[in-house]
């Protein structure tokens, strides 16, 4: 008799859950610096979205041409964090505000979005809009990419069947809370080694790999942290940037 007590593999849970690997998969693309088509519902179209932080000239450019062609206008989706330090009156509800964008600037888009040091009072505000909740969804993409939350959208008609463009939908995004598809522990220690410094002869360096897109972490250990855990005494733990 054959063993049916063993449930049996599904081919599209096979990489695991299908709505965070859509979300990973849209996170990469973000961080490439393309664009990503996020299906609206039936009473909103669907947009492309990109990255302001890591989107390329070319793209943009393509991006101002392509709304010119379908007589469309491209949107700045911001926090309402951000619209409210440019000065903007906010819906008390509203998770954001879309900014109309006159042309494909990428000086002007990025200090509206406070990607650089141009100041607030040189950077004539455009016509606003609602965030709808698609538009929230986008920024909250961002975030979990770990991107600046500040998004160039477009709403089209979706890519054609075959279309190199990732698409995802809003039902996924419902599915994958916020962060949850970066917060799942997915690393593994490859290497360590002890590395006194002064003063700090009990002193160990660890490298770390992420399993999800093979980026590598370092932690630098000083100190018997276990031991300080297991006697009940708070680790201190300082952050830094990526830059070692």
């Amino acid at each position: 008799m054959p063993n049916t007590s063993r449930p049996s593999i599904q081919l599209h849970t096979l990489n695991g859950h299908p709505a965070a690997l859509s979300i990973e998969r849209a996170i990469a693309e973000l961080r490439r610096g393309r664009a990503i088509y996020c299906h609206g519902d039936a009473a909103e179209q669907g947009m492309l979205a990109v990255s302001v932080e890591t989107v390329l000239p070319e793209l943009l450019d393509r991006l101002a041409l392509l709304a010119r062609e379908q007589h469309s206008d491209l949107w700045l989706a911001l926090t309402r964090q951000r619209a409210l330090t440019l000065g903007l009156q906010m819906d008390p509800e509203a998770a954001g505000v879309l900014l109309r964008v006159q042309g494909a600037d990428p000086q002007r888009i990025a200090a509206l979005a406070g990607c650089d040091g141009l100041p607030l009072r040189h950077v004539p505000l455009p016509e606003t809009a609602a965030c709808d909740a698609t538009g929230a969804a986008m920024l909250e993409l961002a975030r979990q990419a770990r991107l600046l939350p500040a998004l160039l959208l477009l709403r089209c008609a979706a890519p054609a069947p075959g279309s190199e463009i990732l698409q995802v939908h809003p039902v996924q995004l419902s599915e994958v809370g916020p962060g949850e598809a970066l917060d799942a522990l997915c690393v593994e220690i490859i290497s360590q080694a002890s590395v006194p410094l002064a003063g700090h002869e009990n002193c160990r360096v660890v490298l770390f790999r992420d399993a999800r897109d093979a980026s590598e972490h370092i932690a630098v250990l000083i100190g018997d942290a276990d031991a300080k855990r297991d006697a009940g005494h708070a680790v201190p733990v300082r952050m830094h940037s990526a830059c070692l």
